[in-house]
């Protein structure tokens, strides 16, 4: 029997000499002669033809992701939280914003008879605030507004213009609130 040995290619850097083609009739490399695994082979100090990446260089890869992931995962955590709070901040506009409209609906001499009999604008109206007990009740206040400052005290409460009313919404509990003036 014949004992064949193959003899061991050589070590050669990616880029040796002769390993780039010319053409005759182009200035630039046509294509490549080599073989494409010497370009991606990792050169090792006692064993030339070693391929492919060390156990230490594995841990340091896999240490670094873990180390990004971290911030990653922690941001992530954040934005899923704070969406939630969008959503809460969103009901709570959308319902003041209904209750604005109902109140906003109602005709102009109700409002002021109403807003006539509380006579504070810091008392809730019974009429059209939501009833004691419900979640996330709607408080409506109604006052005269002084629009022309005539006394000249700069308190929008105490000149009390006829044709004027103050209106505001907020969500009890809550920092929550809408205000507008309507007029006759």
């Amino acid at each position: 029997m014949i004992n064949h040995k193959i003899p061991p290619r050589k070590a050669r850097p990616p880029f040796a000499k002769g390993a780039i083609s010319y053409s005759s009739k182009s200035k630039g490399p046509s294509f490549l002669k080599r073989d494409w695994g010497d370009l991606f082979q990792i050169h090792h100090k006692y064993n030339p033809y070693h391929y492919g990446f060390s156990y230490i260089e594995i841990l340091i890869a896999t240490f670094l992701i873990a180390i990004t992931l971290v911030p990653a995962i922690n941001s992530l955590q954040t934005g899923i939280q704070s969406t939630g709070t969008h959503r809460s901040t969103l009901e709570n506009h959308l319902n003041l914003k209904s209750k604005m409209e109902d109140v906003l609906a109602q005709s102009f001499t109700a409002l002021d008879t109403e807003a006539q009999l509380i006579g504070d604008p810091t008392i809730a109206s019974l009429v059209y605030s939501d009833a004691v007990g419900t979640p996330n009740r709607r408080l409506v206040y109604l006052s005269r507004y002084d629009g022309d400052n005539l006394d000249g005290d700069n308190d929008p409460f105490t000149g009390k213009d006829p044709g004027l009313i103050w209106v505001r919404v907020e969500i009890e509990a809550t920092p929550d609130s809408l205000q507008t003036l309507t007029s006759q």
